[in-house]
């Protein structure tokens, strides 16, 4: 499990990441193969909402949160150094998700 200073740290990555590209929970769960119920509690959470049926603190487990921080920071460096997420205004968001696992897969540079 991720300690509480990683969680927090998580959490805020993924809804920067989240509200730069504009995509739902619906869509970061397509783009990071997570479930749409806990992608979108992740984002209640880093929004500071506390889910009403939830009793105990949140917690991720690390083997999840991983490679979603791995895969946002490689696109947060693409967009550093290429802009992507600029490019991607416009799109749909099934497009955009489209698009940044094209990035993430090296076919769109």
């Amino acid at each position: 499990m991720l300690s509480k200073e990683e969680l927090a740290a998580f959490l805020a990555l993924l809804l920067e990441f989240a509200t730069v590209n504009g995509l739902s929970a619906n869509r970061l769960s397509q783009l990071f193969h997570t479930s749409v119920p806990t992608t979108a509690r992740w984002l209640r959470r880093a929004r500071g909402l506390k889910p009403k049926n939830e009793v105990k603190e949140t917690y991720i487990y690390r083997h999840l949160a991983d490679p979603i921080s791995k895969k946002i920071e490689t696109l947060n460096e693409l967009n550093a150094t290429r802009g992507i997420y600029a490019a991607l205004d416009g799109y749909a968001s099934d497009k955009k998700v489209e698009l940044l696992q094209g990035a993430l897969d090296g076919r769109i540079v």
